[in-house]
């Protein structure tokens, strides 16, 4: 779970193995914690066969190094 930058969002990634019949990962979004009510990332794009994943947070200046080489 982690926050967005930009705003009030939160993100859950769920792992749901393909092993077990799933999708790996599968992203949520709340915009409030409290309510325990997570739903569906509309439009995300994740691959499909990622291992052990985590977010790890990272500056612009570090973004846009990683932009220019990727």
């Amino acid at each position: 779970m982690f926050k967005d930058n930009a705003g009030d969002r939160w993100y859950l990634f769920q792992d749901w193995p393909p092993y077990g019949g799933g999708h790996g990962y599968v992203p949520f979004e709340t915009t409030d914690l409290d309510s325990g009510v997570w739903t569906p990332t509309r439009g995300a794009t994740l691959p499909t066969t990622p291992r052990h994943g985590t977010v790890l947070p990272i500056t612009a200046e570090e973004l846009e190094r990683l932009r220019r080489h990727w």
